[in-house]
């Protein structure tokens, strides 16, 4: 299938959407651990906060068009297997207690928002080789100022107030495409390093946005 700007999908990001995404971020971030770079809290805690977010804008998504959908958010406090957030999520989203979807959330740092195509043709569904799951789910928040997102991306905050200022400015979710662990599998692996000085190469799967699957496909292939 090929994605294009059409089948884009943009969420709006609404109050209750950032209340829980700072909530889970700052229960997450005193557990989050260093690996390649070292981090205060509230580093951690504006590492956290875009995915989280991700994960509710496709729940938001998601929610009127399947029967039932569970946040693991929710379910790890709900059923209290981890309470106390002290653990990585096992997946982002469940679906029908049998599809587990991964939420992959991207700051976009060179396109602004008059470059959607670009970003269709250049950025990929980020996944590691080996850590495909069910369904990946593509997210990019794109601005019209892209050096916010590098702000965002490489300022060491020392307070909470002062990352939820520049954290705000992710109004808009974009739903980019997703893609099956088939999908995946199949494509080659490559090495990337971001735009941004504090970042490493890392192996990533070799499938573009473009290559994926439009976002208006997925409530029909998680079939209850």
């Amino acid at each position: 299938m090929v994605v294009s700007v059409k089948d884009i999908v943009k969420m709006q990001v609404t109050p209750e959407m950032i209340e829980r995404a700072s909530y889970t971020a700052r229960r997450k971030a005193p557990n989050l651990a260093n690996t390649w770079q070292e981090r205060n809290i509230f580093r951690k805690y504006t590492d956290l906060y875009p995915g989280d977010l991700a994960a509710l804008a496709v729940e938001t998504y998601l929610k009127d068009r399947v029967p039932k959908i569970i946040n693991y958010d929710v379910y790890r406090v709900e059923s209290g297997i981890d309470p106390g957030f002290k653990r990585p999520a096992k997946w982002d989203l469940l679906v029908c207690n049998k599809f587990y979807i991964e939420v992959k959330s991207s700051l976009e740092k060179e396109f602004d928002t008059s470059n959607i195509e670009e970003i269709i043709k250049e950025r990929r569904i980020m996944c590691y080789p080996k850590r495909e799951v069910q369904i990946h789910v593509q997210v990019y928040y794109v601005l019209e100022d892209p050096s916010l997102c590098v702000t965002i991306e490489t300022s060491e905050f020392q307070s909470y107030d002062e990352s939820d200022n520049l954290l705000q400015k992710l109004d808009t979710a974009y739903i980019m495409a997703w893609a099956t662990r088939k999908d995946l599998g199949g494509a080659e692996v490559v090495e990337l390093v971001g735009l941004t000085p504090i970042e490493v190469p890392r192996n990533y799967r070799n499938l573009y946005i473009c290559q994926g699957r439009p976002v208006d496909k997925l409530p029909e292939a998680l079939t209850c």
